[in-house]
């Protein structure tokens, strides 16, 4: 057994990314320490009437639509659709009776994807028809780049760390640090002055190591992304730096 393992991600997804480890047969204890927690914002299904089609690049959407239930019955019972950021974002918009619909592993993908399939002379979506259901903060800006509609759907609020915590990190007693968003990486290193050389991170994608790299000051050598944002992709790139 060697030293922790720290999970930055909010609560559940944080869970369920520690039942992926331990699918995998990581034996080396796992902290959950979520430096954000989402608050739902409320929000009336009225608005959408002109709706016909919305875009989620995170399953906190999906979870923002089920928490509205007047307006979750309406998107599950007209079959409206929407389209997805990522599998499991997919598969959970399914499980609760939505119209969901892969549409790429990043942001990127999905707005490529938005432009070459839906806006053309064959489509009956207008770009105002569309509406992305959205977080308080966003690594893509597809209002401006596609001209969608949107609603800010949920916030993700800072959240304190356990002094203790802080202590296992300073302490040496963690050795990998597991980051999802560069909002993440400010509030980890807002905290954290400085973190031992020898303690491995792992980031979800290229933007995210780059910011690592900004706040720590300095290049270090066992900061690694995955080259495309899927859990199963951090789950074995772990793997393979053990």
């Amino acid at each position: 057994m060697g030293r922790s393992i720290l999970l930055t991600r909010p609560i559940k997804q944080s869970k369920i990314f520690e039942k992926m480890l331990l699918k995998e047969g990581v034996k080396d204890p796992i902290i959950i320490a979520p430096l954000a927690k989402i608050m739902f914002n409320k929000f009336s299904g009225d608005e959408f009437k002109k709706i016909k089609a919305f875009v989620v690049t995170s399953s906190n959407a999906i979870e923002a639509i089920k928490k509205n239930k007047s307006f979750s019955l309406r998107l599950s019972r007209e079959l409206v659709p929407i389209y997805c950021v990522g599998k499991y974002t997919t598969e959970i918009a399914r499980a609760y009776g939505f119209n969901g619909s892969f549409f790429g592993s990043t942001a990127s993908d999905l707005a490529d994807n938005l432009g070459k399939k839906l806006f053309t002379k064959t489509d009956n979506f207008k770009a105002e028809e569309i509406c992305y259901l959205r977080g308080q903060k966003i690594t893509l800006n597809l209002v401006k780049y596609l001209g969608l509609k949107e609603k800010v759907v949920y916030s993700q609020i800072g959240n304190e760390m356990d002094p203790k915590i802080e202590g296992k990190i300073t302490a040496g007693v963690v050795g990998d640090i597991f980051f999802f968003s560069s909002h993440t990486v400010d509030l980890f290193f807002n905290k954290i002055n400085g973190i031992e050389a020898s303690i491995n991170i792992f980031c979800f994608s290229e933007n995210i190591r780059n910011k690592v790299i900004d706040r720590i000051g300095r290049e270090k050598d066992n900061v690694y992304f995955t080259e495309s944002p899927i859990s199963l992709d951090m789950v074995n790139l772990f793997l393979s730096k053990k």
